[in-house]
């Protein structure tokens, strides 16, 4: 591997995304389940409710209720959500330095400078996904190891596999979750930055109009009861009514808004070379 292929693999803003995501997953998860509140703030000599009780059996209990795989998904995804596309983002902002930087030097030495261009936005889109992906995948490996208990049914995602698959392999629907539509969403935002990147030279616009378009275009999709126009529901796809297929439809209109975008700069002339 070419020294700056495995610079855009490996660099502060593919790492910082990855941990940023798995942070926000088990700090969304351990606040939201109530764990703080049972592990430091729950007082057994004041709170009229809990006097009298037995402090450990008492925390034991009620730490049991969460331990399912709904609960350890649900609650990790209650503040994430709202935060998911910049996840994929930060690993553009080293397009946006190489941009405005080597691809400079480059252009001189390439023969094909526009293929090399539409290349890198290919490479950066896959690290974006690879960026959501990689932290999910941890994330429910460690409630593979703690969690046993879980639905009969969560959704209508796995239905690709017929029935009783999430009830019999509830490991495997989250690893298929975070290898098929989050890894897509990944490469959705990851390409979207990047048409940012060839419209701006502002660097926080990189994680602005993505996220602009995320937050606006899902509630107004909610609101006019659009939900196959709500990307947030292809993030809410551990628990959805919409089949394996309908779940990427949301990422149709992101996706055909960035590719118009690159053209269009491509028949400009501008970045890409001629």
């Amino acid at each position: 591997m070419k020294r700056i292929e495995k610079f855009r693999l490996i660099n502060k803003y593919t790492i910082g995304a990855m941990g940023l995501l798995l942070i926000s997953l088990v700090v969304s998860w351990f606040f939201t389940s109530e764990m703080f509140y049972w592990l430091f703030q729950a007082d057994f000599q004041k709170e009229p409710d809990l006097i009298g009780q037995d402090r450990e059996a008492t925390i034991q209990a009620m730490l049991g209720q969460i331990n399912n795989w709904e609960m350890y998904i649900d609650f990790a995804m209650r503040y994430t959500i709202y935060l998911f596309p910049i996840f994929a983002l930060l690993p553009i902002i080293q397009f946006y330095h190489e941009k405005n930087g080597y691809f400079s030097h480059a252009f001189v030495r390439l023969k094909n400078y526009r293929r090399y261009m539409v290349t890198t936005i290919v490479k950066y889109s896959l690290i974006s996904g690879l960026c959501i992906t990689i932290p999910f995948i941890i994330y429910f490996s460690i409630g593979n190891m703690m969690i046993m208990d879980h639905l009969q049914d969560i959704g209508n995602y796995d239905i690709i596999f017929g029935e009783n698959f999430y009830d019999d392999h509830p490991f495997l629907f989250f690893l298929f979750l975070a290898t098929s539509i989050y890894f897509a969403l990944g490469v959705t935002f990851g390409f979207m930055g990047c048409a940012v990147v060839l419209w701006t030279d502002k660097k926080y616009m990189v994680i602005v109009i993505p996220m602009v378009f995320y937050l606006v275009i899902g509630n107004l999709a909610e609101t006019l009861g659009l939900p196959l126009l709500n990307v947030m529901q292809s993030v809410v796809a551990f628990n959805t009514l919409y089949t394996t297929f309908e779940i990427f439809i949301p990422l149709i209109l992101p996706v055909i808004a960035s590719f118009s975008a690159i053209i269009y700069k491509q028949m400009r002339g501008d970045y890409l070379g001629y």
